[in-house]
């Protein structure tokens, strides 16, 4: 019996993240913004986010109501496809959307 492990699906996984990373490379954070389609009340709320925030904090800071954050987070996740709040930072900082 051979248990050498195939090369071929090791080289294809290598290809798709090197095209991952050109294609991603190519995006400016702004052009990725735009193409996200984030409003800047959301950018705002995410950096918040990203800095530990809670809602209430965050609501306080920005003046809008703990109800519109809630709905800021539910948007900004569904618009970056990802599955929460974590992912969505770890997407924007990976990205450069957020400092």
């Amino acid at each position: 019996m051979d248990f050498r492990l195939n090369p071929e699906p090791a080289m294809a996984i290598s290809q798709y993240q090197e095209t991952i990373t050109e294609t991603n490379a190519q995006d400016s954070p702004i052009r990725l913004l735009r193409r996200m389609h984030l409003t800047g009340r959301e950018v705002q709320t995410l950096r918040y986010m990203a800095a530990g925030y809670t809602s209430e904090k965050i609501a306080r800071d920005l003046y809008i109501s703990k109800e519109t954050v809630v709905s800021h987070r539910k948007n900004i996740i569904k618009k970056l496809g990802v599955a929460n709040v974590t992912a969505a930072v770890a997407f924007a900082l990976r990205n450069r959307l957020i400092i």
